[in-house]
Formats: C-alpha cells, sequence, structure tokens
C-alpha cells in the first residue's frame, strides 16, 4: 500500500531532478495530459530513461497513459 503518490509530468526536467527527493511512496510518470501537444513526442520517448532513473534511486514508478 502507498500513503503518496506524486504526479509528474514526464517533460518537465526540473522538477523530474528532484522528484526522488519529495518522500513520496511512488511516483506517476505522466507522458500524456500534463504534457503540451508539441512535447508528447519527446515525453514519451524518453519515459523509460526517466523511469529507469527512478528506479535506480529505489523508487516505485507507474506510468499513466491514455486509452488508445
Amino acid at each position: 500500500m502507498y500513503r503518496s503518490l506524486l504526479s509528474v509530468p514526464a517533460n518537465d526536467d526540473k522538477r523530474l531532478a528532484g522528484v526522488h527527493e519529495r518522500g513520496a511512496d511512488a511516483f506517476i510518470l505522466d507522458p500524456e495530459d500534463t504534457v503540451g501537444y508539441d512535447a508528447k513526442s519527446a515525453a514519451r520517448a524518453n519515459i523509460r530513461q526517466i523511469a529507469d532513473g527512478l528506479q535506480a534511486r529505489g523508487a516505485v514508478v507507474f506510468v499513466r497513459i491514455n486509452a488508445p
């Protein structure tokens, strides 16, 4: 059970750089609705790298995706 989940836009490098220090039990990476249309491709392309980086720091990571 997770006490806190922190949702982060997958294209926001500033927030992603320090997200593991926020104290949340798990993180939700959002490459969809919180990302501007012109940045969606880059956010989606980098999602695995971002998730791997957070998991390497011991974080639990979820990725939010829209229905097809």
